[in-house]
């Protein structure tokens, strides 16, 4: 692939003297609703002092000038002849593996943005940012791939959450993020987080094209269409206490048929409205069995605190379990795409025209690892895993 960028290692604490040369093999996976980012090196030198005394170093890796990982080495193999394997994480692995602080308590009527910034100080996050301040995807691809979202969530107000003892910092605010419709993504920086939600609304920075009769210039080495309809409910239902209008404390619901989550989902409407029950089905009224799916989904839910956080987890609850319809996994060649120059990213479209599989739509990529090996049969790949936009809504739509 020409001008396809090239991994680089800025380390710490060592000076480029002292660090290890030869990156043989290396990858970075990214998963957007993954905790931590992860990456992999493989690195040949033949002076052993450069392979020694990397643990819990920081690093950051990039591919030319574009960052993709802020992280630490966490794990290293000497293998004793010159070949030194290293394993890390993005810097949120703090976040994951320090437990939240005794003392810490959220004020009433505290913010979000102070919340996270308050619990999280102790591994050195002073700022919450979102997608309108600088959307790290336009980082991450090394080029602007569209106009950020909108939405902001750094001044939403917290009811009484309190951390469990022993509970993770990271799993303790991811909780709370989850409730008000965002979650917790790296940031560029090492002292911030991003709060946001899945950026649907956007135009396809990336086109991947195989016609059944593999036309010339094809990037695709193996691509394969999964389509799981084994656990959708078609009809969901979410009870709980919480705040009503008025201030006090009541019963909270929310119901959701099948039909109001797919609407203008032409495939799935195709599928689901022919082959599924409308509506909800009581134990009293019955029905035959005539082959029609009837499923579901209810949940006594004690961590919703008002309506609109019922109503999200419905709706993420359904989207975990919708995303199935269409699961589209991809290996290309090189880390860009060939016309627009775009790094592969999370978050971000790709126009799918797939003639093998049946795929003709724009999809959202949920997951990439970048790779590249120099021994024989290798070269820069990318595996991306794709699904459709708004299969999984963190908001109500």
């Amino acid at each position: 692939m020409p001008n396809e960028p090239e991994l680089v290692i800025r380390w710490q604490n060592v000076p480029d003297s002292q660090a290890p040369r030869v990156p043989e093999e290396w990858s970075i996976e990214t998963d957007f609703f993954t905790s931590t980012d992860g990456f992999s090196i493989s690195f040949y030198d033949p002076d052993h002092n450069r392979l020694q005394g990397l643990e819990l170093e920081p690093v950051e890796l990039l591919l030319g000038s574009a960052q993709q990982l802020l992280g630490r080495v966490d794990v290293t193999v000497n293998h004793g002849d010159g070949v030194l394997d290293i394993q890390g994480r993005d810097y949120i692995a703090d976040m994951v593996e320090c437990n939240v602080d005794p003392t810490f308590a959220i004020n009433k009527d505290e913010e979000l943005s102070s919340a996270i910034t308050g619990a999280a100080k102790t591994v050195g996050i002073k700022a919450v940012m979102s997608d309108s301040d600088a959307p790290v995807r336009n980082v991450r691809t090394g080029v602007a791939v569209g106009s950020p979202a909108s939405k902001t969530f750094k001044t939403l107000r917290l009811s009484d959450y309190k951390p469990k003892p022993g509970q993770g910092i990271y799993d303790f605010l991811n909780k709370i993020c989850s409730a008000h419709g965002c979650t917790m993504q790296p940031a560029t920086t090492r002292n911030a987080v991003m709060l946001t939600a899945p950026h649907y609304d956007q135009k396809p920075a990336y086109t991947i094209r195989r016609s059944k009769s593999q036309s010339a210039g094809n990037i695709v080495q193996r691509a394969t269409a999964t389509r799981g309809y084994g656990s959708f409910p078609t009809f969901t239902l979410f009870v709980g206490k919480g705040v009503v209008d008025g201030g006090s404390t009541g019963d909270i619901r929310t119901a959701v048929p099948i039909a109001d989550y797919i609407k203008g989902r032409a495939e799935i409407q195709a599928i689901v409205n022919e082959r599924a029950v409308a509506g909800r089905i009581l134990p009293k009224d019955g029905r035959n069995a005539d082959g029609q799916l009837y499923r579901l989904l209810y949940c006594k839910d004690e961590g919703a605190k008002n309506q609109e956080q019922i109503d999200r987890r419905a709706y993420r609850a359904i989207g975990e379990r919708m995303k199935d319809s269409l699961v589209y996994d991809v290996t290309v060649n090189g880390h860009t795409d060939p016309v627009t120059g775009a790094i592969w990213a999370v978050d971000t479209i790709c126009q799918v025209e797939d003639e093998r599989t049946g795929v003709s739509e724009p999809l959202w990529i949920k997951k990439r690892v970048l790779s590249q090996s120099s021994k024989q049969g290798g070269g820069r790949t990318t595996m991306l895993q794709m699904i459709r936009p708004y299969s999984i809504l963190l908001e109500v739509a």
